[in-house]
């Protein structure tokens, strides 16, 4: 997983559309990533830092493409069921306070499961929210504030209760513009995802 401090992290700024009119949502470039064979994080990997304003709500949205290969199996049976992750919200520290999409492969029915996937004061949690086919566009809206963390993914929804830190979202707030794979294992083939209509605020 992505280290605990996330200052100690390189960090690549993507290029910014502003969308004009009433909207105050702001474009970030699509993105194809590719796992390699063995490896955790994706090429490209890198963070986007948003502006620090305590009344903004944290709000992301993206559709993504799981390619042929999104489709694995672990060595160790059990790790089949751990969780990879994909594209996100967090302040400072990813393992303190977080929201991603998670993903993992199912065998028994050949389709991604998708789920929501954060941290909350340091407790990790985790739901599933629905199963896709692989090779087909998937909408996902995470949304990070005050008040609740939020996943959707085709229109099924998990939410939970904000931080008890009231401090937090004074803090800078970074969109992880990442895949992950893993879990306890790395990845057992090059593995391909694609996002695009990336919108943040």
């Amino acid at each position: 997983m992505l280290r605990a401090t996330i200052f100690a992290v390189p960090v690549l700024v993507a290029n910014y559309t502003d969308c004009g009119g009433s909207s105050d949502l702001d474009s970030i470039n699509d993105a194809s990533f590719e796992i390699r064979e063995g490896k955790h994080d994706s090429n490209p990997g890198n963070l986007t830092k948003m502006q620090m304003e305590s009344e903004v709500d944290r709000f992301l949205t993206f559709q993504a493409y799981f390619h042929s290969d999104a489709a694995y199996f672990t060595t160790d049976p059990v790790n089949q069921h751990d969780w990879n992750k994909l594209m996100g919200l967090t302040a400072v520290d990813i393992h303190g306070n977080s929201i991603r999409t998670g993903w993992r492969y199912e065998p028994s029915m050949d389709q991604i499961e998708l789920g929501f996937y954060g941290y909350r004061d340091g407790v990790r949690i985790s739901q599933q929210l629905t199963e896709v086919d692989l090779e087909e566009w998937v909408d996902v809206t995470l949304e990070f504030t005050e008040d609740h963390y939020y996943a959707e993914v085709n229109g099924h929804v998990h939410e939970v209760a904000g931080p008890n830190d009231p401090g937090l979202f004074d803090r800078t707030t970074w969109v992880l513009r990442t895949a992950y794979f893993g879990g306890d294992e790395t990845a057992p083939h090059d593995i391909h995802i694609d996002v695009r209509d990336v919108w943040t605020e």
